[in-house]
């Protein structure tokens, strides 16, 4: 019996032993395994914050490029430096920061290439041979800034008043802030410029049959008089006169409005059908009938949306906005060519109203597909050929009622609801990196179209609802206009 217990003894103490040894082995290999995690982790913080970095600096240094005392390479460097070193990266022994300034397509420089390469020092993985991780990250930025000529072409329609609480009151805001937010100066010749129109749909004559008629017949015999045309008109052409446009906007400033504006400017107003009294007594129309119903909760009655308007009215046979005539900067030699952007704003679909007596073959399907031809004609510029400094960038914005309502507009109850992206709660699902087509109604799907979204995105087009702030929509679109953006 003592000795079965003498060797019990040694086998327990030999025993004892080997779990130890084990022990030992498998706290080495969790300390190298969370070593490995804990470097692996740190590498994938430094090279988010490198990421971080180059795209701060980017950004800084190309605006630095064109506006500025003394804008150019010196200033952009200079600012891009200053940027890198708040997120700790400067050149030194384990640090490359190198800065490329390669020419836009517009011939202009105004784009700046930032990148960064690290040499990342290890904890544990040094244990085992990695001493370091070499990382690197890198952003190009482009900026407009100096030259860039902007159009806003907004919608003046009916719905503008009708649909909401003090819209056109929004827009003229909106446009103000954007102004504010561009802020063009004619003391700055290499500055933004910024033209402005405004749109709605047809506008046609009319006929009373009588001095005492109080509303105009559109059925069963129509009072419209032809000829018809589009309503769209050109406030004024490319400017940097700050105060002018202010006022064209809500009718303050110190500046004044171009000749002929009374009518549409001044503050920014809709186009009303009205027809001259008859019998010379200033009596005149106070809305339209259909029937000898009274459009009475449509009075005073205003045209419908015509979305080619928004394009025609700044590119058509006999005007183009950007043209070195109308303002635009087109001319390397003497300045450079500016960057074209255009702005339109829009709270409906292409639609007949009121339809009862529009001209004889007009279809909204029509209007879709000209819209869109129009848009893709004029992104491609004068020229037709993409990536050529004619090229003209547009972003869209729908301001539209809600909730949605997949009804059709009739001759008697127009239907303005119409974005069920703008119905969607913020953030809407667009501007986005990735455009989804299951949330979009046909409206959305119009309206990027006609934007100059990079395939796959939604990155230029801006639905909201009437409800949300339209001027700070506005400052944010000026903002990523003028203070430039990341390429790659």
């Amino acid at each position: 019996m003592m000795v079965f217990r003498r060797v019990a003894a040694r086998l327990l103490s030999g025993e004892r032993g080997s779990i130890a040894a084990m022990a030992i082995v498998l706290l080495a290999v969790f300390v190298a395994v969370m070593g490995t995690a804990v470097d692996l982790g740190m590498m994938l913080f430094e090279r988010a914050n490198m990421q971080n970095a180059v795209d701060a600096a980017s950004l800084a240094g190309s605006r630095a490029l064109v506006i500025g005392a003394n804008p150019g390479p010196a200033a952009a460097a200079a600012a891009a430096t200053q940027y890198m070193a708040r997120y700790g990266f400067q050149s030194n022994a384990t640090t490359t920061v190198s800065f490329t300034y390669p020419p836009s397509s517009s011939g202009a420089v105004d784009q700046m290439h930032v990148s960064v390469v690290h040499q990342m020092p290890t904890y544990f993985l040094g244990l085992v041979g990695v001493p370091s991780f070499t990382l690197a990250a890198s952003a190009t930025a482009e900026t407009y800034a100096s030259l860039l000529d902007i159009g806003l072409t907004l919608d003046l329609t009916g719905s503008m008043t009708l649909s909401g609480t003090n819209d056109l009151g929004q827009l003229r805001r909106a446009v103000v802030q954007f102004i504010n937010q561009v802020n063009p100066s004619i003391s700055n010749p290499y500055g933004p410029k910024i033209a402005m129109a405004r749109w709605a749909g047809i506008m046609c004559g009319w006929a009373r049959s009588s001095s005492t008629e109080r509303y105009i017949s559109l059925g069963p015999t129509s009072e419209y008089v032809a000829p018809c045309g589009d309503d769209q008109t050109v406030l004024t052409g490319l400017t940097a006169d700050k105060a002018m446009l202010i006022r064209l906007a809500d009718n303050s400033g110190s500046g004044t409005c171009p000749p002929g504006m009374s009518q549409y400017a001044c503050p920014l107003v809709s186009w009303t059908y009205t027809a001259p009294a008859l019998d010379g007594s200033g009596t005149v129309p106070q809305g339209m009938s259909i029937n000898g119903s009274p459009f009475t909760s449509l009075n005073p009655t205003y045209t419908g949306t015509k979305l080619p308007n928004a394009i025609s009215a700044f590119s058509n046979v006999g005007y183009y906005a950007w043209s070195t005539a109308n303002g635009g900067r087109n001319d390397v030699a003497g300045g450079g060519n500016a960057h074209k952007v255009l702005v339109m704003i829009t709270d409906g679909n292409d639609e007949l109203w009121p339809s009862q007596g529009m001209p004889a073959g007009v279809s909204t399907s029509a209007w879709d597909t000209e819209v869109v031809n129009r848009a893709n004609a004029l992104k491609l510029g004068p020229d037709g050929i993409a990536g050529t400094p004619d090229d003209v960038e547009i972003y869209t914005v729908g301001f539209y009622c809600t909730p949605y309502s997949s009804a059709p507009s009739s001759g008697t109850s127009p239907n303005w609801c119409t974005s069920k992206m703008a119905d969607t709660a913020a953030p809407h699902p667009c501007p986005s990196s990735t455009w989804n087509a299951s949330q979009a109604s046909a409206t959305d799907t119009l309206l990027w179209n006609i934007s100059s979204s990079t395939p796959g995105s939604c990155d230029h087009y801006f639905p909201i609802k009437k409800t949300e702030d339209l001027p700070s929509l506005f400052a944010q679109i000026a903002g990523q206009i003028a203070r430039g953006r990341l390429k790659q």
